[in-house]
């Protein structure tokens, strides 16, 4: 997953960095920022996170798509 894939993914659920950050057990947003930055390296909890997320994420429009 590269940097701007994992905004992009924290921005479709709606998350602000530091939701992300304390999701992750992180102590700061600007960890997050630096991921995003790619001035830091993206951590292997982020990436479990992030697909998870994107698990939920296309479950949730699916269901939407099928009450339309």
């Amino acid at each position: 997953m590269t940097p701007a894939e994992l905004r992009d993914l924290r921005l479709k659920i709606g998350w602000t960095q530091a939701e992300l950050a304390d999701a992750l057990g992180l102590t700061s947003r600007a960890s997050v920022s630096r991921m995003e930055s790619g001035s830091r390296p993206i951590m292997g909890a982020v990436l479990i996170l992030a697909r998870q997320l994107a698990r939920e994420w296309d479950e949730t429009e699916h269901k939407q798509e099928m009450r339309r």
